[in-house]
């Protein structure tokens, strides 16, 4: 998908804003030993919580429900304060990161919920809104313009996420990205800038530019769908350039899969004609492929 066929289908997206997610404050802190001194505000997520509990990071208290965390933060850039969510693992640490990037519906509750489950497998996850600053349609062409350019203000929301995650003690320093559609692209993208392992999820059509994209980037495992008609022999191309590049990768197309098959965009009534569509039996085995990845290279 090029830029502006993005921003026409964003004209139909209502803005993903903060004020559509729970709201109940619990806490402002800042989070010790982050150089960019991130600030935090804890919230509750949609969930059921339990009392206040004090939790093992020096002076930091969070709601906690059950073993694990869940909350919504915000994250100091360059360029201000974004909203992002933070999900971490149940059990003691430390553990790995992942970098979670929303597609271009923005972060809404299935990115959420992917977050919980990178969490549940283990894995440190931040997923920042990289649609703060506006809402999609008023951010849309500057996000896509960032991504063609392979730098600019979303990188940097990016590297504060990333920042975010290594400087707590409880994070190994060891940090991957995931992202989808949109956010696939910025995962690719970003296996040159300082992640140590990438999913991207059918990710727009950068076919021509993956040689450029992804020399001496890290690890790739990568998901497409075989009906996704903004990926026609995406997977293979990438495939071909990650041997001759000589980066370790795992390339999979999911036959009778279209697009977005694994973060549930909102067209899902439109999924025959537009080439989405859910299909939980291709994502779950396509998050076995990237824990898989994962473990092997972040740990």
């Amino acid at each position: 998908m090029n830029t502006e066929a993005i921003v026409r289908v964003s004209s139909v997206i209502p803005a993903c804003r903060a004020k559509d997610r729970a709201r109940a404050a619990v806490d402002r802190v800042s989070v010790p030993g982050l150089a960019s001194a991130v600030s935090v505000r804890a919230r509750a997520a949609g969930v059921t919580l339990a009392a206040p509990t004090a939790a093992p990071y020096g002076h930091r208290t969070i709601q906690q429900r059950d073993t694990y965390t869940m909350t919504d933060i915000e994250i100091e850039t360059p360029a201000g304060s974004i909203d992002a969510v933070l999900e971490v693992p149940s059990g003691e640490g430390p553990w790995p990161g992942v970098v979670v990037i929303h597609d271009a519906f923005g972060l809404r509750a299935p990115h959420r919920e992917i977050a919980r489950r990178i969490a549940d497998a283990g894995f440190l996850a931040v997923a920042p809104n990289l649609f703060a600053r506006g809402g999609v349609i008023r951010c849309m062409q500057k996000v896509m313009s960032d991504l063609m350019a392979y730098e600019g203000r979303s990188f940097d929301d990016i590297a504060a996420a990333r920042e975010l995650l290594t400087s707590r003690p409880d994070c190994t320093g060891a940090i991957g990205i995931a992202g989808f559609c949109m956010g696939g692209g910025f995962a690719l993208v970003a296996v040159t800038k300082g992640f140590a392992a990438s999913a991207p999820f059918y990710p727009p059509p950068l076919q021509s530019k993956y040689a450029e994209i992804v020399d001496g980037g890290c690890p790739v495992v990568a998901s497409f769908g075989e009906r996704d008609r903004l990926n026609r022999n995406s997977g293979r191309r990438l495939e071909e350039v990650l041997t001759q590049k000589g980066i370790p990768y795992d390339v999979k197309t999911y036959p009778k899969t279209g697009h977005s098959f694994a973060d549930r965009a909102p067209v899902q009534a439109l999924a025959r004609v537009t080439g989405f569509g859910e299909n939980k039996e291709a994502a779950e085995d396509a998050w076995q492929r990237v824990f898989g990845f994962f473990n092997q290279h972040l740990r």
